[in-house]
């Protein structure tokens, strides 16, 4: 040996021999290392997530990575390897809550969460604003059996005004409602967004957003506090940014006790923008306990604006564009001049629009014209206003706040108000609020105008069709109801009026509405005679919640039960009927505001 040669013993050779041994063998025996790789966090959303819960797993042995998932008990799947850095990675999450399982629109509704305008809750404003406050009040009169109501709302007066102004609110109420503080002091709040109900192992859960962004990144913060006075026993935060309303869950009609988890692609905007689409739906499908996805994505801002899950097990509603509805284009113009005045812009609309020909036809160039001014000028459109309220207030400020309006209006100023001329503070914002809705109105209106110009069988339109016959392969029922669609140009972002954005509890299905004419009575009372019995249709006055891209869907958050409704609703939960509301639009009052 060479070795021994050079040293000129055995002894010695032998033992540089073992030595080299025992330090090579570990190497030889040694499992290649588990390392983690960071998803790609979103630009302006950086952080969407938990730290460190959303990443890549990665390994050189492709056995012991699915080893590690199998011990984790997480799903593997080998289509979703993919190689980076020359190792085999997979996308890796850990449920924010182990075992958790989201109700379907099947169990049974327990309690419901608003988020309301401290000011109109306070001033005990009649209805009539189409805000979530008159959803929430419309929902909370029709249903007769006791609810668990969270009513969320800036505490900034003394407990003895926020309890009268429950007891105005529902003075004959069955209801269990607690009022809860909403520290954002922002009541566009969509409560749809921010929770999801479900259960682990039979023990309700209520699992609330990591993040509310609502699509823009500065919101983050700005609803942190408000998620955070959410947590509570049986209520946990999420360690994923996600909006409610663009995720849904449904019983599969055909294998009993599978959740089919309906989806659409807001989260990617927050957290997901890297990720595979199969990666994306596999973190959704294991955070909220789901077997089966499907992805609705590209079909509506939320995918609550294209489907609604009936809690009978197997229908759906589902919004078809509408076009060419001149009877409809009359009455938005109507509500233009209505709430605006008669502008020489909106008078030459009503000529154009006196028939189809003129709107539609020969005379569509001209339209098209006239609606292009409309967007041009819309910001310079002055709402009507009722003078003797401004004049009210006006004397009213001159003596108690000392030149600085919110003196009067928030705090112990507005607590004031309630005391010394409760008539003013309910009047005041009553015009407060629609003046500050009016530019989202003149808005929405010219996008309606526009949006019926449109040619029909768009891309969008097609891929419904598409996504409405792979839901009756899968054994679902379905609903097609109209949808009143916004400018397609882009120029004036209007997500439109989808009817399908219902709260649906027991067998009452709560529709949004415009107050558009009989144009929209057509819809509400064709959704009717195509829902399946027992359910009944109750349109809502919800204009102010639809020009600001929302619905009746949006501004309700659902607790549910493990009990199913199926039985009861094919029973017909209730023998009594709900108040006469077929017709929201037949009060004058709603035309002009």
């Amino acid at each position: 040996m060479l070795c021994c040669r050079v040293f000129g013993t055995f002894r010695l050779c032998l033992s540089l021999l073992v030595l080299s041994l025992s330090i090579a063998l570990p190497m030889i025996g040694a499992a290649p290392k588990l390392t983690f790789l960071p998803v790609a966090p979103v630009p302006g959303f950086e952080d969407a997530v938990a730290k460190d819960a959303l990443r890549y797993l990665c390994s050189q042995d492709l056995e012991q990575l699915r080893e590690h998932f199998t011990k984790k008990r997480l799903p593997f799947v080998d289509t979703m390897v993919s190689r980076k850095q020359k190792r085999y990675c997979h996308i890796y999450y850990e449920p924010s809550v182990a075992g958790f399982r989201a109700y379907t629109e099947s169990n049974r509704v327990e309690g419901l969460v608003f988020t309301v305008d401290s000011r109109r809750f306070l001033a005990r404003g009649d209805t009539g604003m189409g805000d979530s406050l008159d959803v929430a009040k419309s929902i909370l009169e029709t249903v007769e059996r006791p609810l668990d109501v969270s009513i969320q709302s800036k505490a900034e007066v003394s407990a003895k005004w926020r309890n009268a102004a429950l007891a105005g609110f529902l003075p004959n109420r069955s209801h269990r409602i607690h009022l809860r503080d909403n520290p954002t002091d922002r009541p566009n709040v969509w409560a749809q967004d921010y929770i999801k109900s479900g259960d682990v192992s039979g023990k309700p859960h209520t699992l609330v957003t990591w993040k509310s962004y609502e699509g823009k990144g500065k919101h983050g913060e700005a609803f942190d506090a408000l998620l955070k006075s959410l947590e509570s026993e049986g209520w946990y935060r999420s360690k994923l940014s996600w909006d409610g309303g663009d995720i849904q869950f449904g019983a599969n009609p055909r294998i009993p006790g599978r959740i089919i988890l309906f989806y659409g692609d807001s989260a990617r905007l927050y957290w997901g923008q890297s990720l595979k689409p199969a990666e994306y739906e596999y973190v959704l499908k294991l955070e909220f306990g789901a077997d089966d996805a499907m992805d609705l994505s590209g079909l509506a801002t939320h995918i609550d604006y294209f489907v609604s899950i009936l809690p009978d097990g197997r229908t759906l509603m589902v919004s078809r564009e509408m076009r060419n509805n001149l009877e409809l284009c009359q009455t938005a113009i109507n509500v233009l001049i209505g709430r605006f005045g008669p502008n020489p812009l909106f008078l030459k609309l009503k000529e154009q629009f006196a028939t189809e020909e003129s709107a539609f036809g020969s005379g569509k160039p001209e339209t098209l014209t006239l609606l292009a001014e409309a967007r041009k000028t819309l910001s310079s459109w002055d709402p009507l206003v009722k003078v003797d309220v401004f004049e009210r207030f006006s004397t009213y400020w001159n003596k108690y706040c000392q030149e600085d309006e919110s003196l009067c209006t928030s705090g112990e100023g507005f607590e004031f108000m309630l005391e010394r001329n409760p008539a003013l503070a309910k009047d005041w914002v009553a015009e407060a609020t629609l003046l500050k809705s009016a530019p989202h109105l003149a808005a929405s209106l010219v996008a309606l105008l526009a949006g019926q110009l449109e040619i029909d069988g768009s891309a969008r339109d097609r891929l419904a069709e598409s996504k409405i016959r792979e839901l009756r392969k899968r054994g679902f029922d379905i609903v097609e109801v109209p949808q009143i669609m916004g400018d397609a140009t882009g120029e004036i972002r209007w997500a439109g009026i989808s009817y399908v954005n219902s709260a649906i509890i027991d067998n009452f299905v709560f529709v949004p509405a415009f107050a558009l004419g009989e144009a929209e009575n057509e819809i509400m009372e064709k959704l009717q005679r195509e829902l399946p019995p027992p359910f009944v249709v109750v349109p809502v006055y919800a204009r102010n919640t639809l020009v600001l891209n929302g619905g009746v869907h949006c501004v309700v958050g659902f607790r549910r039960t493990p009990e199913s409704s199926v039985p009861k609703i094919t029973e017909t939960i209730h023998s009594s009927k709900p108040r006469p509301a077929a017709h929201v639009d037949r009060n004058p009052a709603l035309v002009s505001q």
